[in-house]
């Protein structure tokens, strides 16, 4: 078609638009839509006059109705209401859209659009995000204006609407695939993939030999077999499916999960479960049907239950305040807030790395090792799905090893300190310790902050409104796990600040506790032998020695003597030295404990010989 006639064509539209004034409907025939149509989407025009509705009489009218604002207003879409209509899909929408007694729906496309609102991750995506990579897929359950729920083009495509076209499993294979949901890949793996896909190479083959997606998922109703019996496949694909559907799969009600997980009752797992046994049936045995349904339940259970150890190495640190960053440090998430959240409403980043690696195993991994054993490919199920997940458990492991080994992975919040002359000294055991969180003061909102101590050797401190100090002094050297809580006292969280008391957050840091000494050298008596006194004092009893050192000419320090010392907590103890002083000399006495104490040096005393 030339680009003079396809101008006149799109002029054309524009003019039967105009005509129909501003105040008017803008309303055409079947006729009208296919002669624009036909120049300015040919395509469409095409695959409609090829399909099968084509021919029954239906019209672009039937469907999108005769009003083009209308048409624009919606995008063109068409709701599942439309296809529902009597005399066209009713049984097909009422299959898909079936409900419980609960008034839930029961088939997983349905709840697709519904779920994908609902979940945190889609909330905090950015909007071209959310159309290209979730709705594309989650809108096999569109809610449209008039409240009907599915996105029928999702599977038969337009405009041909081929059923066809939507029984291969390629059409299957858009939304079905990926590290979260492998069906496509798992299946063509499979024994029952490879026939399938080789008789329908096959000149003359006969790919109904092995089941395809719709066999298992979309049975035929006449026998519930799924070949030979000529009517309209079921729609609700989840009519057969037992532990396998949604997510994370299912388990049955009353089960203790470790993450959420659909429920499902005894009466509804043996009713999926005749279901799937008899369409496994026409070609199987029945006992080797019952061995293959029933181990792939009990690698469902077993991989369940791999998923605990994880979570509670997760919890466990998230309850210490070590997760990095703690949950009340970060953006909230749009569902739970700055609760800590293992499972299905986890977010993509954010969060800790420990956080992140259970991700991948509950989302990839632990799905890969059940769904590969239910369409029966053993590489899925094994190397990926249960290998990882058990590799999974390991890196978690020593990401929480790694967690308990740096105690503080981000700033607790507070110092513990000793001051002596002005100086920070070691923290020693009889002395006080000052803990000080003061630069949580100034964080959060303008509501005071309140702060509790534990000391760890079994003492603390009520919480006190805005007192970010403490002192406490320990009775015997050790290493000691300090935490400190901090509350805002309104309970409004702030985010944007890492060391808010957002709420509440609690944190720990190690305290090391040593032995302490003071030593002092006493000024000798005159004379050319001096006697010099040592008087050391240590806080607690310790075994080590005293020296005196001379300093030589040279400037350097040399060693003059050295006696044992057994020290008793708060108690003097005098050392006596007698040394022989010819010309005028530093001196200075230092005291070497055990491995609970440390080096301490007296002040440098000089002295002359006598005259």
């Amino acid at each position: 078609m030339s680009r003079f006639v396809l101008l006149v064509v799109a002029l054309t539209c524009a003019v039967l638009l105009l005509a129909a004034g501003p105040a008017a409907a803008a309303l055409y025939t079947p006729q009208e839509c296919v002669d624009c149509h036909t120049g300015v989407t040919p395509g469409i025009v095409t695959q409609f006059q090829n399909g099968v509705m084509a021919g029954e009489g239906v019209t672009c009218v039937s469907c999108h109705g005769a009003d083009h604002s209308a048409i624009n207003a919606s995008g063109g879409k068409v709701s599942a209401g439309t296809c529902a209509q009597q005399g066209c899909h009713p049984d097909q929408y009422a299959e898909f859209a079936h409900k419980d007694a609960a008034g839930a729906y029961t088939n997983k496309h349905a709840i697709g659009w519904t779920k994908m609102t609902a979940a945190a991750r889609y909330a905090v995506m950015p909007e071209a995000e959310r159309y290209e990579m979730c709705e594309r897929c989650h809108n096999i359950g569109y809610v449209s204006a008039d409240g009907s729920v599915g996105k029928c083009d999702s599977c038969h495509t337009r405009h041909t609407f081929s059923a066809a076209e939507a029984e291969e499993p390629e059409a299957c294979g858009t939304c079905h695939m990926g590290p979260d949901h492998e069906q496509i890949d798992m299946w063509q793996k499979s024994k029952h993939g490879v026939v399938y896909t080789t008789e329908k190479q096959r000149p003359g083959g006969d790919p109904s030999r092995a089941p395809s997606c719709v066999t298992c998922h979309m049975p035929e109703p006449a026998d519930g077999g799924g070949n030979g019996a000529g009517q309209p496949l079921i729609h609700d694909v989840s009519t057969n499916i037992t532990f396998g559907t949604v997510a994370q799969g299912a388990r049955l009600a009353g089960t203790n999960l470790p993450v959420p997980m659909r429920t499902i009752t005894n009466d509804e797992f043996t009713a999926k479960r005749a279901k799937m046994t008899a369409i496994c049936s026409r070609c199987h045995a029945g006992s080797f049907v019952r061995r293959n349904l029933e181990g792939a339940d009990q690698i469902k259970a077993d991989v369940d239950t791999l998923l605990w150890d994880p979570v509670m190495r997760v919890r466990g640190l998230w309850y210490d305040g070590l997760l990095d960053p703690m949950p009340v440090n970060r953006d909230p998430n749009p569902i739970f807030g700055q609760n800590l959240v293992v499972g299905g409403q986890q977010l993509y980043g954010g969060t800790s790395a420990v956080e992140q690696l259970f991700f991948n195993t509950y989302k990839y991994d632990h799905v890969s090792t059940f769904k590969g054993a239910y369409h029966i490919n053993p590489d899925y199920s094994h190397w990926y799905g249960w290998a990882r997940v058990n590799g999974d458990r390991d890196l978690i492991k020593g990401e929480e090893a790694k967690l308990r080994r740096l105690e503080r992975p981000y700033d607790a919040g507070f110092t513990a300190t000793r001051r002596v002359a002005g100086k920070a000294a070691r923290l020693v055991a009889g002395k006080v310790t000052r803990l000080n969180a003061s630069k949580l003061l100034g964080w959060g909102n303008a509501s005071a902050n309140s702060f509790q101590w534990w000391f760890g050797d079994g003492a603390s401190r009520a919480a006190v409104v805005g007192k970010a100090t403490a002192s406490h002094i320990y009775a015997k050297p050790g290493t000691y796990k300090v935490r400190l809580t901090c509350s805002d006292t309104d309970a409004v969280n702030d985010s944007a600040s890492p060391l808010a008391c957002s709420a509440q957050r609690t944190t720990s840091r190690r305290v090391k506790v040593r032995y302490g000494a003071a030593i002092s050298l006493a000024k000798p008596a005159g004379g050319l032998m001096r006697r010099f006194k040592v008087t050391l004092t240590t806080g607690g009893d310790a075994g080590g020695t005293v020296e005196l050192w001379r300093r030589a000419a040279s400037g350097s320090w040399r060693l003059v003597s050295r006696r044992n010392a057994a020290t008793v907590a708060g108690t003097s103890l005098t050392t006596t030295f007698k040394v022989e002083v010819r010309r005028t000399t530093q001196f200075r006495a230092k005291y070497s404990g055990d491995a609970r104490t440390w080096e301490a040096a007296s002040a440098t005393r000089t002295v002359r010989p006598a005259l």
